[in-house]
């Protein structure tokens, strides 16, 4: 028997509420935020629809950060033991960095690792391993993984709706083209900007604040050069 198509009611980034119908048909993949009753599909959670290839799924407006395999992270160094060290990846889980899963070799002794990496450092690693029942474990093995030694590292309010909207190309491509930036948004709710100087990057902080405590759903890159503009003008920049 052919299996019928699926039917959306929904676009791209609209809001939905628990209840909402957002569809008929079958869901092809398991979602905890699709309620599927027959052959509709309703929304459990206040969030914003994400459609790929025609399929559906939920981000919820408010969430904590799970760890998933491959996804690239932002950690603060909190701990050092003597093989490793403790990192807060800005989840309910805490991760671990071994000493095999960075550049340095045979290196132990707690004195010995924090003179590669201190409490308080930033680090941007991947997530390599994880189980609900024991903590994540990361890498620093890999393009452009490691410490963060410059630069400056923020942290979004409201998680997984602002890494959508901004981790859009060109979003951030414009955000980058006018303030001669480099900006990273990573799986965990954390950012690193660099700039060519320290107004570029103060002011591409503001601006993605602004975006973070904002009703924000689509952004077009003139949109980005408003919120520039208005940055500039009420911080006095130039």
């Amino acid at each position: 028997m052919e299996t019928q198509k699926l039917e959306l009611y929904v676009q791209n980034m609209d809001i939905v509420v628990p209840g909402d119908l957002i569809g008929e048909g079958e869901l092809e993949e398991y979602s905890p935020y699709i309620h599927v009753e027959g052959r509709k599909l309703f929304s459990t959670v206040l969030g914003i629809v994400e459609i790929k290839e025609g399929k559906p799924r939920i981000i919820p407006l408010h969430t904590t950060y799970i760890p998933q395999v491959n996804d690239l992270v932002i950690g603060i160094i909190v701990d050092v033991g003597h093989s490793y060290w403790t990192v807060d990846i800005n989840s309910p889980y805490e991760a671990q960095l071994n000493v095999s899963e960075t550049p340095l070799k045979q290196v132990i002794g707690t004195e010995n690792l924090r003179k590669f990496l201190d409490i308080g450092d930033y680090v941007l690693a991947k997530i390599i391993s994880f189980e609900r029942n024991k903590d994540p474990l990361i890498t620093l093995k890999g393009k452009d993984l490691g410490k963060l030694a410059e630069g400056k590292v923020i942290e979004f309010r409201s998680s997984r709706v602002v890494w959508s909207i901004l981790r859009r190309k060109k979003v951030i491509d414009a955000l980058e083209e006018e303030l001669g930036v480099s900006v990273l948004i990573t799986s965990n709710g954390r950012a690193w900007i660099k700039g060519v100087s320290q107004e570029a990057e103060d002011t591409a902080i503001l601006v993605l604040k602004k975006i973070d405590y904002s009703p924000f759903t689509k952004l077009t890159p003139s949109d980005i050069s408003k919120l520039i503009s208005e940055v500039k003008m009420k911080g006095g920049m130039k």
